[in-house]
């Protein structure tokens, strides 16, 4: 992770299998019924823990006081987190959900943007020797995933095939996972 993140606790940290709240489904459902920020694609934040966490994207939720990220009930559920103890008493003293809805009365307005880089890094050194044509397949690859044409971006990366950078795998995958032809 970097220098930067020495100090920081490692959500290891906290793990506990005995952490059982008889509250736990209520706690769960302000974690997943709170508003929602902003939310992006999943494809490039896996799960920390363990493969297994097959949502499609992953949203900031507040209730105007803490701030956490939606997949938080995942490592609850499968995970055995425990939330901190200040957190867990917040949740319970603020009660229903109607008290957050009272908080964040304006609704957010979304709107179709336009997607993100899908990879931030240059992985130009890295790739193997090309075969003639190939970046013209890239490119139209890369155009259909960003477009939101998984099935045409899933066939396209399958002709590159071992060819794939890692990220154009990760790509690979997704579309394969969203483009409805498997």
């Amino acid at each position: 992770m970097g220098d930067a993140y020495k100090g920081c606790p490692s959500i290891y940290d906290f793990i506990d299998v005995n952490w059982k709240p008889e509250e736990k489904n209520a706690l769960l459902e302000y974690l997943s019924q709170s508003a929602s920020l902003a939310c992006t694609s999943k494809i490039m934040f896996p799960c920390l823990i363990a493969d297994d966490d097959d949502s499609d994207s992953l949203c900031e939720r507040t209730d105007g006081i803490w701030l956490w990220l939606d997949d938080l009930p995942h490592y609850i559920i499968h995970h055995d987190l425990r939330l901190p103890d200040s957190f867990v008493k917040h949740i319970l003293e603020r009660g229903s959900l109607s008290k957050i809805h009272e908080i964040t009365t304006h609704s957010f307005q979304s709107e179709k943007l336009e997607r993100p880089p899908t990879d931030l890094f240059n992985h130009e050194n890295l790739q193997p020797q090309l075969k003639p044509g190939i970046d013209s397949l890239r490119h139209e690859a890369e155009e259909a995933f960003r477009d939101m044409n998984y099935a045409k971006s899933y066939l396209i990366y399958k002709q590159i095939g071992n060819q794939m950078t890692p990220a154009e795998r990760r790509r690979y995958s997704y579309c394969e996972k969203h483009s409805g032809l498997i």
